[in-house]
């Protein structure tokens, strides 16, 4: 979902890496884009497989069980995304691709914000401030303090993008300490917002889900939502 982050990547110093669909922005403290493509290549190899050996693991739009002792971490972690959002697993796809991308670099760098698609996920110690970017909605960030990281932050849109969606709203954007989480229930509550009052049973549904760390819900020109962020102004050019 390239809503988030991608707006402003001219801004941060960072690198691209890209193979097939994957397209990410990179920052970090050392130079690791060797090292960040072959983290790439690992994970879209398993990703890759198993879809060859489980094609519903690609097309099921429901959650789905698969039981394996040698299940690939990166895996167990998008089926499990999809049973707690209620989704299928590869809606949880990017998000975790950016988190599995980003715990490869920690060793090497103790900042490290890797985007994919819009879905990002940070390791660091200080304070970070990112900007949404939505037509209709100028200058809106998110402070994130430095004590609720490592963190994922995901969205979802009706409007922006080439995801598939079943609800109506502009942006949905999740918080979550897991990426593949973040970016299944940002696709699950994405799909529940049809219309305005959709917004307050949205929240009481999701905002004791020990899950999610945060969302915010823009449903036309109403911003909702809950968390451990702070919304704040941005002065970063589009």
């Amino acid at each position: 979902m390239n809503s988030v982050i991608r707006s402003y990547r001219e801004s941060l110093k960072g690198f691209n890496i890209t193979y097939k669909e994957s397209d990410l922005f990179i920052v970090a403290d050392n130079k690791l884009k060797k090292k960040a493509y072959l983290s790439l290549l690992k994970y879209r190899r398993i990703i890759e497989q198993h879809i060859e050996e489980n094609p519903e693991f690609l097309t099921s739009l429901k959650p789905l069980k698969f039981y394996s002792e040698n299940i690939e971490e990166i895996l167990d972690s998008m089926y499990f995304a999809g049973i707690s959002a209620g989704v299928g697993p590869f809606a949880a796809v990017a998000g975790a691709i950016a988190e599995f991308v980003a715990k490869d670099l920690k060793e090497y760098s103790e900042d490290i914000l890797v985007e994919n698609g819009g879905d990002i996920y940070i390791f660091g110690k200080k304070d970070k401030f990112i900007q949404v970017y939505l037509p209709g909605f100028n200058n809106i960030g998110i402070k994130i303090d430095k004590n609720l990281l490592p963190i994922g932050i995901c969205s979802s849109s009706s409007k922006i993008g080439h995801s598939l969606s079943f609800g109506k709203a502009e942006l949905v954007v999740v918080l979550s300490k897991s990426g593949a989480l973040a970016d299944a229930f940002a696709t699950k509550i994405c799909n529940k917002l049809k219309k305005e009052d959709d917004l307050e049973l949205v929240i009481n549904e999701y905002k004791k889900n020990k899950k999610i760390e945060g969302c915010i819900l823009f449903f036309k020109k109403r911003i909702a939502g809950w968390g451990k962020f702070e919304l704040i102004k941005t002065t970063l050019e589009k």
